[in-house]
């Protein structure tokens, strides 16, 4: 089975009094497991892991399109996965 997901990123950096500097990031993952899931598993999959395995892709290619383009902008913030408690069904 595969699953899609679709990570999108925009940073606007200020360059200017009227210019601006904007990247726009579009990643999809396919994330493949060889067992079936049902809906509710691949839907706490999507939510639950599948933007902390993404970001940091998308963070890196930001700051090298910045880097690129040569514009001081900040990189995207960190998120800290928080510890998960249960699964797709809800329990511990």
């Amino acid at each position: 089975m595969a699953l899609s997901c679709e990570l999108r990123t925009i940073l606007v950096v200020p360059t200017g009094d009227e210019e601006v500097w904007e990247a726009k990031v579009v990643l999809r993952g396919q994330f493949v497991c060889s067992q079936t899931l049902k809906r509710s598993q691949a839907v706490f999959f999507a939510s639950a892991s599948a933007l902390w395995v993404m970001l940091p892709f998308a963070r890196a290619q930001v700051m090298q399109l910045a880097s690129v383009a040569g514009v001081d902008a900040p990189p995207l913030p960190l998120v800290i996965r928080p510890p998960h408690v249960g699964g797709p069904t809800g329990r511990s």
